[in-house]
C-alpha cells in the first residue's frame, strides 16, 4: 500500500505539472490535494459503513467492502488509462509575462 501510494502521488504531481500552463501549476496541485483528501475521507467512510452497516463486522461485510474497493481500483485504472497523452513541453524555465 505504501509503495503504491508513493508512486501514485509522485506520478500525479508530475502529470499535473506537465499538463497545465506554468502559471496554473499551484492551483492545479491544490485541486489535486483537495480531491485526494476528500476522496480518502469518503472512501474510508464508505468502507466503514459497509462493514458496520449490518450491525457489526462480519466476514460477509468485510468481503463486500473488499469487493467494493477492488471495483474502485478497476475504475481508477480505467480512468487513468483514459487520460490523454500530451507531448512534453520543451524549453524549461518560466515564461515571462509581457
Amino acid at each position: 500500500l505504501g509503495i503504491g501510494i508513493g508512486l501514485a502521488f509522485a506520478a500525479m504531481a508530475n502529470l499535473i505539472v506537465e499538463a497545465v500552463p506554468p502559471d496554473q501549476t499551484g492551483v492545479a496541485t491544490g485541486v489535486n490535494t483537495i480531491t485526494r483528501t476528500i476522496g480518502g475521507a469518503f472512501g474510508g467512510q464508505i468502507v466503514a459503513t459497509i462493514i458496520f452497516g449490518g450491525g457489526g463486522p462480519t466476514e460477509v461485510s468485510f468481503t463486500l467492502a473488499f469487493a467494493v474497493i477492488a471495483g474502485s481500483l478497476v475504475l481508477s485504472i480505467l480512468a487513468g488509462l483514459a487520460i490523454p497523452r500530451t507531448p512534453r513541453r520543451r524549453g524549461g524555465g518560466c515564461r515571462r509575462a509581457r
